[in-house]
């Protein structure tokens, strides 16, 4: 049934895909596969109308719940007002029968496509303090001009996910933004996948993420939670323009928990942030007992010294006292009027 014409008959540009009801899986399958682009100012539009659910034992790994083939362009996902995509028996063993990877939105590559008002819920949920879990909400692995937003995501390893360096040298104009995400070890992570791309222009804003503890691993030590995580692994990237702002970040992040947000770089040579603004973010550290073991920002070897700015940033401890608010290992930071309340160290410089 996918063919761009003729229009309004088969499914192709400007055409919306109503999704009712409930649509019951079986254990490791893909619901629903996208075969087709839309065009500008046309997309193709899947719609969750009121109370639509996909709901499975648990979603594939490789392909998700929602899939969106090899390479896509100008499509929308919209879970309406309560559209809803989740796993009913996976989990950590032994409380559930599988302990499975599981995705509920894949798209490996993808331009000019959004993901809107959407519920992802119960794809992991993890209640033991080891190695076990895994999954990612919502994927779109790479491409441009893409926007996720208006999400509520919860109970799985990755909330959101982009990654950059799959399909051209140069990304750009990505944003992530509005989403309530909890229960995860990565509420938004970013990072790269080969050599030498440039990442422009990422925008993550208004986002609030809390209460990563149940992703405590005192075993193996499998998982790092973070807030924001962006990072590089591979030489000659760039990641420019990112702007990080207006997130509300909080609750009980765990033992485990690195930062709120943690820009790294594991690339020893060459990789970048540059023109980074990390601004008017509401870090807060609702635990007694756990607070980030570097601090609630956190900055890694920017390797030509461009300058991350940290500007107008509330960082307050409630109760647990002692841990740092800023901590910095070797980038070049401009910070100015943030707000530090009971912080072990204000900036911490090993």
């Amino acid at each position: 049934n996918w063919s761009a014409t003729p229009t309004g008959i088969q499914i192709g540009p400007a055409t919306t895909i109503h999704i009712c009801g409930t649509i019951t899986g079986t254990a490791g399958s893909t619901a629903l596969t996208f075969q087709g682009d839309g065009s500008v100012g046309n997309p193709v539009t899947l719609l969750f109308e009121t109370g639509a659910l996909l709901t499975n034992t648990y979603w594939s790994t490789s392909t998700a719940a929602i899939y969106g083939g090899s390479s896509r362009n100008y499509i929308v996902i919209d879970g309406g007002s309560n559209g809803t995509i989740q796993n009913t028996a996976n989990g950590s063993s032994p409380t559930y029968p599988n302990s499975q990877d599981s995705g509920g939105v894949y798209f490996p590559i993808c331009n000019h496509c959004e993901i809107k008002n959407l519920n992802v819920i119960n794809l992991f949920v993890k209640n033991t303090t080891d190695g076990q879990g895994g999954g990612d909400a919502i994927d779109i692995h790479a491409g441009s001009n893409n926007s996720i937003h208006n999400n509520l995501i919860h109970d799985t390893q990755i909330g959101i996910i982009m990654n950059f360096g799959n399909d051209t040298t140069t990304q750009t104009g990505d944003s992530i933004y509005s989403n309530t995400i909890y229960h995860f070890n990565h509420a938004v992570a970013v990072g790269d996948s080969s050599t030498s791309h440039t990442f422009s222009g990422l925008l993550i804003y208004n986002n609030e993420m809390y209460d990563a503890v149940n992703w405590d691993d005192l075993s193996t030590n499998n998982f790092h939670h973070n807030g924001v995580f962006v990072f590089t692994n591979n030489s000659g990237n760039t990641i420019s323009g990112l702007k990080i702002y207006n997130n509300y970040i909080h609750g009980d992040m765990g033992t485990r928990e690195t930062g709120h947000i943690f820009l790294d770089n594991e690339d020893s040579t060459s990789s970048t942030y540059t023109g980074t603004l990390i601004f008017n973010n509401l870090l807060v550290d609702n635990s007694a007992t756990n607070g980030p073991s570097n601090g609630f920002i956190i900055t890694k070897d920017n390797k030509t010294g461009s300058v991350v700015n940290i500007y107008n940033n509330t960082m307050y401890f409630t109760t647990n006292v002692g841990s740092r608010c800023t901590m910095d290992q070797g980038a070049a930071l401009l910070l100015q009027n943030n707000a530090n309340y009971q912080c072990g160290d204000a900036l911490y410089v090993p």
